[in-house]
């Protein structure tokens, strides 16, 4: 009985459900489909052989969201599919921490919002903008894990979470300054890049988290287009242009030099490979993205992808 009693358990109930069932994934890999019964409620037990503690998604079409869970973990949530990220709820084991990641997502989506006035601060003004925001977040994990003896994984890893957004607020504003404002550019302080040297690509606790997936994304936009910037020699105003076939080929070459866990490396690999697919203007341009695929040993089955993604844009008239 004692090790049944250890087991990792989620159960939950999703109102107004579109689907009879949820997937449950761990770094963007499946891990089970769980079906509902008739009172659109559910109820899984982890392998105990196969679990690791850790962050979990779980997805109801069309959405999602991450939780997290450790050894011995007993995760009730409930959820209404009209006001899906609004509506979730989480209780029993872990709920604080879970509705604690919940909230700064909610924070984030407002900030997210938000960027794009932000964007027409001045760097300055944005700096301390970016930092007042990573402080209260923090404050209030620190406030949470006294009140509610947060384990320290966990708080290292929201910790993580809340650097990650600062980072991306960063490079999203940086990026909009190269692409609309860069004439700005000349004002952005010497140190605000800093948290580069802190930063993790191969971070295998967060490697699923949107934050930190979104951070990497924008980071390799506004690298390509500061390698570009380093390497032209007369005129650079093309360098900040992001969907440029260079610049999402830089990304491609960046993407396979930094990332070292396979499911990044690939994931990233896969959705640049599309995107310069569907911006290249040539057949020629099309079948150098595919061989450089094929030098990055892309899995098989990615491959197939981008090469569907190549077939359509054919029959688009490409």
């Amino acid at each position: 009985l004692g090790d049944v009693y250890k087991r990792q358990y989620l159960a939950g109930e999703i109102v107004k459900s579109n689907y009879d069932h949820i997937t449950l994934e761990k770094n963007n890999e499946l891990i089970d489909s769980i079906f509902l019964d008739k009172n659109k409620k559910f109820s899984y037990t982890f392998n105990q052989e196969k679990f690791s503690p850790g962050l979990y998604t779980f997805r109801h079409t069309p959405e999602s969201q991450v939780f997290y869970i450790e050894e011995g973990d007993s995760l009730l949530l409930r959820v209404n599919m009209d006001e899906f990220d609004e509506s979730l709820m989480y209780t029993n084991d872990k709920s604080h921490e879970n509705n604690f990641l919940m909230e700064m997502y909610l924070l984030n989506e407002k900030d997210n919002d938000l960027i794009l006035s932000y964007y027409k601060m001045s760097p300055k003004d944005f700096a301390k903008k970016t930092d007042s925001i990573k402080n209260f977040k923090l404050e209030r994990l620190a406030s949470l894990k006294d009140k509610y003896d947060f384990s320290d994984t966990f708080t290292e890893l929201a910790h993580k979470t809340i650097d990650y957004e600062y980072y991306d607020l960063r490079e999203r504003y940086a990026y909009l300054i190269n692409r609309y404002f860069s004439d700005f550019r000349s004002e952005i302080p010497n140190d605000f890049f800093d948290y580069r040297k802190n930063v993790n690509f191969n971070d295998a606790s967060i490697q699923s988290y949107y934050t930190y997936q979104r951070f990497l994304d924008n980071y390799l936009k506004n690298k390509a287009i500061e390698t570009c910037i380093d390497n032209e020699t007369e005129d650079p105003s093309h360098c900040f242009k992001a969907n440029t076939i260079e610049n999402i080929k830089q990304r491609l070459y960046l993407s396979d030099s930094l990332f070292e866990i396979e499911n990044i490396r690939n994931s990233f690999l896969s959705k640049i490979a599309k995107k310069q697919i569907n911006f290249s203007v040539s057949d020629g341009q099309i079948d150098s993205t595919i061989s450089l695929l094929n030098k990055f040993n892309l899995p098989k089955d990615q491959l197939k992808a981008v090469s569907y993604t190549h077939l359509r844009a054919h029959e688009t008239g490409r």
